[in-house]
């Protein structure tokens, strides 16, 4: 790790003390003054509950780019742009560095600057080989890593490499996993000694059941490890009925927890991610002091993020009511869907002069057009079964409540 000025560069060697495939944010949380990164499962890929904090800015006021090209807010729902845990295999990243104080001017950023995270892919190396590792854990978790380098091709300096990742677990509380599949390619062919174009690719497969978010009260009474009420329909037919129809809790928890947070506890949760990133760069000495920086790049995203909504009632099923055994007839909840998805077309320029007596003069241009969509939506759930969260979240087939 190094300090320059306002900023804290950290190498691949630091990187390489984690665990391979932890979020890189979380390494720059504990390597950097200042900054502190939280999150629900042990490599750090859940975007809903991640957060990151730097001086009190979250990750939606810091910029972020790799290898020049904006990367938008690092939070849940990114709407002009990515993660970089899905942008970019973790251990492909050949450095990264975040500023101390605001982010410079020449950050390609969209929201508040209230600091900058840039992240540097590693070159493909100059003698052909390959990388295959492995790593497990606990609730059956595993990793596997591999990279093919073709080293240099020809007299040119034409090189590339190819990588994949495949990272999956089951969730540590509750039903279901997190599973995340990613694949890279880079090239890069000099031009002579006056620079370099590099073309890079990324793509990234996320799906996950989520975890519960809960109440200071909730995890004191209910542990640590209380979530989602799968497996159990009936239990969450009467919760949301508590919920929906009652100012009351269920029996046996009055004074446990209050009817807001028997509303919380639903069927379950989940989102899938999926993402496409590709750029091309061009580096070029123009002049002996005058360099020139040019980046286009295109970015395709899609996400399904969705869950019980405890307080919209299935209507083909009549209004529900209370049993006399505690049972509920009807459904008084619905699958609530939200149908992402994300364009984005862009370049930036920018030029370099070295002036004289040590001074630097820079200057550019970003353009870039995103198109995003964001539909809701509400469908029902079974009079006995509930909605199946991987099969009916991907096909969305169940009829529309509204």
């Amino acid at each position: 790790m190094a300090s320059h000025g306002a900023e804290v560069t950290v190498s691949r060697k630091v990187m390489d003390r984690f665990v391979e495939g932890t979020n890189p944010m979380q390494i720059l949380a504990q390597t950097t003054p200042g900054a502190n990164f939280t999150s629900t499962d042990a490599f750090g890929l859940d975007t809903y509950a991640n957060t990151f904090y730097l001086r009190g800015f979250t990750q939606m006021q810091i910029g972020a780019t790799l290898d020049g090209m904006p990367l938008g807010t690092q939070g849940f729902i990114n709407t002009n742009g990515v993660s970089i845990t899905q942008a970019m295999i973790q251990d492909d990243i050949g450095g990264m560095s975040m500023s101390q104080g605001a982010g410079a001017l020449d950050s390609f950023s969209a929201q508040n600057l209230g600091g900058a995270m840039s992240y540097t892919s590693s070159d493909p190396k100059d003698k052909a080989g390959g990388k295959v590792s492995q790593t497990f854990g606990s609730f059956n978790a595993f990793r596997t890593y591999g990279r093919v380098d073709s080293g240099v091709l020809n007299s040119t300096g034409t090189k590339f490499y190819a990588s994949f990742a495949r990272t999956k677990s089951d969730l540590w509380k509750g039903q279901g996993y997190q599973s995340e599949l990613q694949a890279n390619a880079k090239l890069v062919q000099p031009l002579g000694d006056r620079g370099k174009i590099t073309a890079f690719f990324g793509y990234g497969n996320f799906t996950q059941g989520n975890y519960l978010s809960m109440t200071k009260n909730m995890w004191e009474k209910m542990g640590r490890d209380s979530t989602y009420l799968k497996p159990d329909y009936e239990k969450a037919k009467q919760w949301a009925y508590y919920a929906q129809y009652t100012s009351d809790v269920p029996p046996g928890y009055a004074g446990v927890l209050s009817n807001d947070e028997i509303g919380d506890y639903a069927w379950d949760a989940a989102q899938l991610q999926r993402t496409y990133l590709s750029s091309v760069n061009m580096h070029y000495d123009l002049f002996k002091n005058v360099q020139s920086d040019t980046v286009a790049y295109g970015n395709v995203n899609s996400a399904i993020y969705g869950g019980t909504n405890n307080f919209v009632t299935s209507p083909s099923y009549g209004t529900p009511s209370l049993n006399p055994d505690g049972s509920v007839s009807g459904v008084p909840m619905a699958l609530g869907m939200s149908h992402a998805a994300m364009r984005r077309l862009g370049f930036t320029q920018k030029f370099t002069i070295q002036a004289p007596h040590n001074n630097k003069i820079e200057t550019g241009i970003w353009y870039e057009n995103n198109q995003w969509i964001y539909n809701s939506r509400l469908y029902e759930d079974g009079l006995n079964s509930a909605h199946n969260w991987l099969s009916d979240f991907k096909q969305g087939h169940r009829p529309y409540v509204v």
